[in-house]
This record gives C-alpha cells, sequence and structure tokens, in this order.
C-alpha cells in the first residue's frame, strides 16, 4: 500500500471509483435507515400531538428539529383580476419571471434580432459535477 491507500498496481483512478462506489453503497443504506426512523418518529404520541397544534413549520423534537413544510397554490388567473382592480400597494405578491428554456432557444435559433434585446440580461452559473454509477444492464 502507498500513501494514499491505494493497493500497489491498481491505477488510481480505479481505486478511487471503487472507494466512491463503496461510500453510494454506504450512503444508501444510512439513508433507508434515516426514512426508517423518520417513519418511526411519524408514528409517535408526541408528533401526532405537535401536528394537531400546528399544521405545518419547524419544530423540535429532543435533538432533532422538523419541518413539515405547507404547499401552497393559488389560481393566477383570479391574481391577474385582483392585480388589475387592486392598488399596488396592497397587492400581497411579487410578479417573478420565469424562463420557457425551450421557448428561449427557440427564440435565439430563428428570432435572433429579438434574442439580442434580451441576452443580456442572462447570467450563467454552473455548478458542481454530479457523480452517478452507471446502471447494470438488464438480463
Amino acid at each position: 500500500m502507498n500513501s494514499n491507500n491505494k493497493p500497489s498496481g491498481i491505477p488510481l483512478v480505479e481505486h478511487l471509483s471503487d472507494r466512491w462506489l463503496d461510500a453510494k453503497k454506504a450512503e444508501k443504506a444510512a439513508a433507508d435507515a434515516r426514512k426508517a426512523i423518520e417513519l418511526e418518529i411519524r408514528k409517535t404520541t408526541e408528533f401526532t400531538q405537535s401536528v394537531t397544534e400546528k399544521t405545518f413549520g419547524a419544530r423540535s423534537f429532543s435533538s432533532i428539529s422538523m419541518n413539515i413544510p405547507e404547499r401552497r397554490k393559488w389560481d393566477h388567473k383570479g391574481l391577474t383580476g385582483a392585480f388589475l382592480s387592486m392598488p399596488n400597494e396592497y397587492f400581497p405578491f411579487r410578479i417573478e419571471f420565469k424562463e420557457d428554456r425551450k421557448a428561449v432557444q427557440l427564440l435565439a435559433e430563428n428570432r435572433p434580432e429579438l434574442y439580442a434585446e434580451i441576452k443580456d440580461f442572462l447570467t450563467i452559473e454552473t455548478g458542481n459535477p454530479s457523480f452517478s454509477a452507471p446502471k447494470k444492464a438488464a438480463k
């Protein structure tokens, strides 16, 4: 073995790939165990009582905390009518632009003069690479 705990004669990337796959298996086992424990917590009296008192949001149990998300969906057509009739300073929503990447690509390809009017407003940041193990072929 050398200084990075790699057996002699095995290429470093192969050794690291094997270690990565082992870590990925351990990670899945730990996640499965955590999910099973979370299901048990949800069956406790303390949990059900906390949900009765407060249906969503953060709460603490012993040394862990938990958050129950609340999904809210508004009728956009109804809100558009309210936006047009309500004074702007009382309208309790922010209007945000959401990119339709396919439409932007079509605009760039088919109407470059229109795309040129908006392209300077786009900032692209790259994220960290993700790794995955190839799926084994079905036999």
